[in-house]
C-alpha cells in the first residue's frame, strides 16, 4: 500500500497578513518602542517585520536589559522558523546554545524537530521530539508535538507508535486543529495493525472531509474487503469508482470488486472489473491472472482462460497446481489434447492438494492414452502411479481397463514389459498386451541386427500361451529369420514352414518375404532344387520389387549352377541383369553368366561377356576374377598370345595385388614355355624368383628353371643363378633343423595350444629369421597374438608381412593390419591399409575396406573424403541394409560438418523414416534441427511430433528432440508450452544423463526469468 500524503500545513497555521503600508518605520524609534512593536508584529503573524524590529532593537546598548535581549533573539529565531528561512534551524540551535536554561528551550526543540521532519529527516526529527520534556510545554504546543511525532513515526512505518501519538491528539478533543488529520492517520495505523473495525470507524468520520475525501473512501472500501464483507465492497465500490473516475486509487477498488464478484461466482462481473483493473496498471498479480483465467473458463471463453492461467505457473504452489488443472481442462475444451496432456501432467506432480492431484493424474493418463503419446512410457507409468497413489479411487476399475490398452499402444516396449512383469496378474487383456510387447521387442531387435535378443523374445511367445493368433503366427516367421541370421538353418526352415502352413499366413505382412527366406534357407542348406522352387514363388508374388527379384534370380542361377544345369543358370543370370543392369548384383550376374558360358564350352561368349563386365562395371569386385578367367579361356582356345596379353594387363591394372601378379607372371612364363619360347620363359621364371624369392610361385619357377637348364645341359648356369640370389634370400631345400623346428611349432598351433605356439614360433624366427618357413611363421605368430587379444604385438608382424612380397596371405594380412591399427586409434595408417585391401581384396574384404575408409576418414575429420567413400559404398553395397544406413549416416554428418545442410537433407530424410535404429533416431532429430535452424518452425514441430509418434529405443535422441521442441516454442514466444515439454522430459527421462539435465535446467531458468518479468509477484 502506498503511503498517503495529506497537506497538513493549513491545519497548523492560520496566517494573517498585515499590509505593509500600515507598518511603522523602525528608524528614529526608541529601543522600548522597537521591542514592543516587534512583539506586536510577531503575535499578528507579521514575522518579517517582527524580525526587522528586533534586529534594530539589538543595535541599541542593552547592557541593562539581558532578558529583553534574550527575548529579542528568541523572536528573531522563531520568526525565521515561521518564515521557513534557510537559516532558521541555525538560529534556533544558536539560541539553544546561548540560553540552555531558558524556559522556552523545549519549545525551540519542537521547532527544530519540525524542521527536521519537513526536510524528510524523520529519524532525526523523532530523536528531537523524544528529547523534549513535555511538562514544560503548553497544551497547544504539546498537541503539536504529539501530532508531529505521530506523523514522523507514520513515515517510518512504525504504526504502533504513530497510533499512540495520534490517539493522544484525539483525546484532546475536537477543538484541536489537528483532530481531523489525527483521525485519518490514526485510522490508517489501525488498518496497518489489523484493527479493521476501529480503522473503519475512524475513516468513516473523515469520509467527506475536504482534505481526505479523495483517499478515505478508498480505504473504507479496502476495509470492507479486509473484513470479508463483499456485499459492502461491491455496493460501496460502485459509488466511489463512479464518483472518482480519474483517481488512481480506483484501480485497487476494481481489483477488489473483481475478486468479490469471483467469490460470488458472478464470473461475468469479475471479468468486467478485473479486465478494467488490468488495463489501468502496469502489472497484475498471479492471483489476479488466476481469477481472470477461472472466470473466463466458467463463461466458456477458453482461449482467454488459457492466456491468463498460463501466467500463474511461474511458481510451484497450490495456485499453480489448480491453474494447471484448469489449463488442462481448457485445452480439452479446445480439443488441444497435446497441451492438455502437458498441463495435466504438471498438475499431477504437485502434492499441495491430493484431490487436484488425483483429478490431474487421471486426466493426464487418459489423454496420453488417447493420443497414443508415450515416448517414455508415460501413459503406462501414469496409470500404474494412479493405482499406487490412489488405490481406493472410484476410478480404479476404469484405470485397469485403460492400463491394459496402454500396454498395447506404447512404443517403449522394454519399460512396458518390465511393468507387466511387476503386475503379476493373469488378466487376459494384460497378457495379450504382454504378447504384443514381446513381439514388438523382437521386431526392434531384428531391426538393430540383434538376432540373439530377437530369438529370446520370439521363443517366449512361441512357448507361452497364445492370446492373439496373429502375433503367434507372425512370431514363427521372425523366429525363423533370427535363427537364419545366427546360422541355425534347419531350425529356421522348420519355423518358416510352420508360418507358411498357418491358415491366416496369406493375410499377414510377412507372407511374401517368407518365400524368399525359405529359398535362402534351402540354398544355405545346399538343397538347391527346393531353393529354386521357393525363389521362383517369391518372384511370382513380388515381381515389382526389383532389388529383391534381382537377388532371387541370382540365387536361382547359383542353384542351377550348383546342380550343373548351366543353361538354366545362364537364363536366370540373364533375368537378373534384365531386372536392373545398374542395381547391386547385376555385375555378379554378368560374371556368372560368362563363367557358365565357359563351362558350356562357349569360350568366345565367355570372353565377350567378361569383357563387357570389365567395361560396364569397372569398379566391380569381380573385375580381377574376370581378367583371370579371360586369360585362362585364351589358354583353352590355344590363343596364347592373347592369354599372355591378358595376364600382362593384370599386372598393370592390379599393381598392388602381389598375389594376383605372382599368379599372372607364372601363367605367362608357362605359356611362353609351351609356345617354345624357352628363353623368354626362362627370363620370366627368373624375374618371378628374383621379385618373390620365398613364394610358392618362386618354388615352382625354380623347378621350371632347373628343368629347362638341365635339359639344355646348362647346369652351371642354374648354380650361378641360385648363388647370385644371395645367401639367405632363398633356400632350394630347407635344412632338416629348419623344417623340424617349424613343423613342431605348427603342430602345437594346430592343437590350438596358442601360448605354447607363440613360444615355438618366436623360437623358430629367432633361430631362422630368413628361414624357408619364416613368412608363414610370422603370419601364424601374428594370428596367435591376434587370437590372444594382444594387438600391439600382432601389428608389427603384420606390417613386416606386408613388405614381404612372397607372403601368400597378403589379403588377410592387410585386413588384420587395417583392423588393428584402426582399433588402436592409428586412423591415418589404417586408411593406407584399407586402400590396399580395397584394391586386392575379395568381395567381402573390399566391403570391409570401404566401410573402414569411411569410418577412419570421418574420425580424422576428412569430411570430403568421407563423403566420397560413403557414396562409393552406397553405390556398391546397397543390399547390406545396416552398413548402408551407416554410410548414409556418415555422409549426412560430413555434409553437416561442411555446412552443406541441403546436401545432407536427402540422407537425413531417408534415415529418419526408421527411428528404431540409432542412425534413424539421430537423423530424425537432425532433420527437425535443420528446419529449426532454417526458421521453419512449423516443419520442425511436425518432425518432432512424428518422432514422438513413431517412438524409438534410442531415448537420448528423443530427449534432444523434446529440448529442440522447447527451443521452437521459445523462438515463437510460446514459453508456456516450452516449459511444459521441458518439465515433462525432466520428469520422465533418467536423471543420470547430465548433458540432458543441464540443457533442460538452462532453458527452464531462462523461461522462469522471462515469466517473472511478465508477472507481478
Amino acid at each position: 500500500m502506498k503511503y498517503l500524503h495529506v497537506s497538513i500545513f493549513c491545519l497548523l497555521f492560520s496566517l494573517t497578513v498585515t499590509p505593509l503600508f500600515s507598518q511603522k518605520s523602525p528608524f528614529n524609534t526608541t529601543a522600548a518602542e522597537l521591542f514592543a512593536d516587534g512583539k506586536s508584529f510577531f503575535y499578528n503573524n507579521n514575522y518579517a517585520a517582527s524580525a526587522r524590529y528586533f534586529e534594530e532593537f539589538l543595535q541599541f546598548d542593552q547592557r541593562d536589559n539581558d532578558e529583553m535581549v534574550r527575548e529579542a533573539e528568541y523572536y528573531i529565531a522563531r520568526s525565521a522558523f515561521e518564515l521557513r528561512k534557510n537559516d532558521a534551524q541555525i538560529k534556533l540551535e544558536a539560541y539553544q546554545t546561548k540560553y540552555p536554561y531558558a524556559t522556552d528551550v523545549e519549545l525551540t526543540n519542537l521547532y527544530i524537530g519540525i524542521l527536521e521532519y519537513e526536510s524528510g529527516r524523520f529519524k532525526q526529527a523523532i530523536r528531537r521530539f523524544e528529547s523534549i520534556k513535555t511538562d514544560r510545554l503548553r497544551e497547544s504546543d504539546l498537541v503539536k508535538l504529539q501530532f508531529y511525532k505521530g506523523y514522523a513515526y507514520h513515515q517510518q512505518e512504525n504504526f504502533e507508535k504513530s497510533r499512540f501519538e495520534f490517539q493522544q491528539v484525539l483525546r484532546r478533543g475536537t477543538n484541536t486543529p489537528y483532530y481531523d488529520a489525527a483521525t485519518y492517520y490514526f485510522a490508517y495505523a489501525e488498518q496497518r495493525l489489523g484493527n479493521f473495525d476501529s480503522a473503519l470507524t475512524h475513516f468513516l468520520r473523515v469520509e467527506n472531509h475536504p482534505e481526505f475525501d479523495t483517499s478515505a473512501p478508498f480505504f473504507i472500501a479496502q476495509l470492507y474487503y479486509q473484513q470479508g464483507n463483499c456485499d459492502k465492497v461491491l455496493n460501496y465500490g460502485k459509488e466511489i469508482i463512479k464518483k472518482y473516475p480519474k483517481n488512481n486509487r480506483r484501480n485497487e477498488v476494481l481489483r477488489m470488486m473483481g475478486e468479490c464478484s469471483f467469490l460470488a461466482k458472478d464470473y461475468s462481473s469479475s471479468i468486467h472489473y478485473l479486465t478494467q483493473y488490468e488495463q489501468q496498471v502496469k502489472r497484475i498479480s498471479r492471483e489476479d491472472f488466476y481469477m481472470l483465467g477461472i472466470a473466463h473458463y466458467n463463461v466458456g471463453e477458453y482461449e482467454k482462460a488459457i492466456a491468463n492461467l498460463s501466467k500463474t505457473t511461474n511458481r510451484e504452489d497450490l495456485l499453480a497446481q489448480n491453474s494447471y488443472l484448469y489449463l488442462g481442462m481448457g485445452y480439452v475444451k479446445l480439443n488441444d489434447k497435446k497441451n492438455a496432456r502437458l498441463a495435466f501432467e504438471t498438475a499431477s506432480r504437485f502434492t499441495f492438494d491430493k484431490g487436484i492431484q488425483e483429478e490431474a493424474l487421471y486426466n493426464f493418463a487418459v489423454v496420453s492414452y488417447e493420443q497414443s503419446f508415450s515416448p517414455f512410457n508415460e501413459s503406462v507409468v501414469a496409470f500404474e502411479r494412479f493405482l499406487t497413489e490412489f488405490p481406493s479411487s472410484k476410478r480404479k476399475d476404469k484405470v485397469y481397463e485403460y492400463l491394459a490398452n496402454s500396454y498395447l499402444t506404447t512404443k517403449n516396449y522394454g519399460e512396458a514389459y518390465r511393468s507387466i512383469q511387476n503386475l503379476k496378474t493373469d488378466n487376459k487383456k494384460i497378457k495379450e498386451a504382454e504378447e504384443r510387447i514381446l513381439f514388438n521387442m523382437g521386431i526392434v531387435a531384428v531391426a538393430n541386427n540383434n538376432y540373439q535378443q530377437a530369438t529370446s523374445h520370439f521363443e517366449k511367445i512361441l512357448k507361452g500361451k497364445s492370446y492373439n493368433a496373429d502375433f503367434k503366427t507372425r512370431s514363427f516367421y521372425w523366429y525363423g529369420e533370427s535363427l537364419l541370421n545366427t546360422g541355425y538353418y534347419t531350425q529356421a526352415e522348420k519355423n518358416f514352414q510352420t508360418f507358411l502352413q498357418s491358415p491366416k499366413a496369406q493375410k499377414l505382412a510377412e507372407y511374401d518375404i517368407a518365400h524368399y527366406s525359405m529359398g535362402y534357407t534351402y540354398y544355405l542348406l545346399k538343397n538347391y532344387t527346393d531353393a529354386v522352387t521357393w525363389f521362383k514363388r517369391y518372384i511370382a508374388l513380388k515381381p515389382d520389387n526389383n532389388l529383391m527379384v534381382l537377388d532371387a534370380n541370382n540365387r536361382i542361377g547359383d542353384s542351377y549352377y550348383q546342380n550343373r544345369q548351366f543353361a538354366e543358370a545362364k537364363r536366370y543370370y540373364n533375368q537378373a541383369i534384365a531386372t536392373g543392369a545398374q542395381l547391386p548384383g547385376a555385375d555378379y550376374a554378368t560374371f556368372q553368366k560368362g563363367f557358365v558360358a565357359g563351362l558350356e564350352r562357349n569360350h568366345n561368349e565367355k570372353i565377350s561377356t567378361l569383357r563387357n563386365l570389365i567395361t560396364t562395371y569397372p569398379q566391380s569386385e569381380w573385375v580381377d576374377d574376370a581378367y583371370i578367367e579371360i586369360g585362362k579361356t585364351y589358354v583353352v582356345l590355344k590363343e596364347n598370345d592373347k592369354a599372355i596379353e591378358t595376364f600382362a594387363e593384370i599386372e598393370k591394372k592390379f599393381s598392388r595385388n602381389h598375389q594376383l601378379i605372382r599368379q599372372a607372371r607364372l601363367q605367362i612364363a608357362m605359356l611362353q614355355y609351351n609356345d617354345g619360347k624357352t628363353d623368354a620363359a626362362l627370363e620370366s621364371y627368373k624375374q618371378l624368383v628374383r621379385t618373390y624369392p620365398s613364394s610358392e610361385e618362386a618354388r615352382i619357377s625354380l623347378e621350371a628353371i632347373e628343368n629347362i637348364l638341365v635339359e639344355d645341359n646348362r647346369v652351371s648356369e642354374y648354380t650361378e643363378f641360385v648363388n647370385a640370389l644371395g645367401k639367405g634370400s632363398i633356400q632350394i631345400a630347407p635344412s632338416r633343423e629348419d623344417s623340424l623346428l617349424f613343423r613342431a611349432a605348427q603342430r602345437v598351433y594346430s592343437r590350438n595350444e596358442i601360448p605354447q605356439a607363440i613360444s615355438s614360433f618366436e623360437k623358430y624366427l629367432d633361430t631362422y629369421p630368413k628361414g624357408r618357413y619364416s613368412t608363414t611363421a610370422r603370419y601364424l605368430l601374428a594370428s596367435c597374438y591376434y587370437t590372444q587379444k594382444q594387438p600391439a604385438k600382432a601389428l608389427p608382424l603384420y606390417k613386416a608381412l606386408l613388405s614381404d612380397k612372397e607372403n601368400p596371405n597378403q589379403e588377410e594380412t592387410l585386413a588384420r593390419a587395417a583392423e588393428i591399427s584402426y582399433d588402436l586409434g592409428q586412423y591415418a595408417e589404417s586408411m593406407e591399409y584399407f586402400k590396399q585391401l580395397e584394391a586386392i581384396g575379395s568381395s567381402e574384404n573390399k566391403m570391409v575396406a570401404r566401410i573402414g575408409l569411411m569410418r577412419a576418414s570421418y574420425i580424422l575429420k576428412r569430411y570430403d573424403e568421407t563423403i566420397t567413400y560413403a557414396t562409393n559404398f552406397i553405390s556398391l553395397h546397397s543390399n547390406n541394409l545396416e552398413l548402408l544406413r551407416e554410410a548414409q549416416h556418415k555422409r549426412m554428418l560430413s555434409y553437416l560438418e561442411l555446412n552443406k545442410a541441403q546436401n545432407a537433407l536427402p540422407d537425413m530424410q531417408i534415415l529418419a523414416k526408421d527411428t528404431r535404429n540409432a542412425f534413424g533416431a539421430e537423423a530424425k532429430y537432425l532433420l527437425a534441427t535443420h528446419y529449426y535452424l532454417a526458421k521453419q518452425y512449423e516443419s520442425a514441430e511436425k518432425e518432432v511430433f512424428d518422432f514422438i509418434d513413431k517412438g524409438t529405443p534410442h531415448h537420448k535422441w528423443l530427449a534432444k528432440a523434446f529440448i529442440l521442441l522447447a527451443d521452437v516454442y521459445m523462438e515463437q514466444d510460446n514459453y508456456f508450452e516450452a516449459k511444459q515439454y521441458l518439465l515433462s522430459l525432466k520428469s520422465n527421462y533418467p536423471k543420470d544423463d547430465v548433458e540432458i539435465a543441464s540443457e533442460i535446467n538452462t532453458r527452464l531458468e531462462e523461461i522462469a526469468k522471462i515469466e517473472n518479468e511478465k508477472v507481478n509477484n
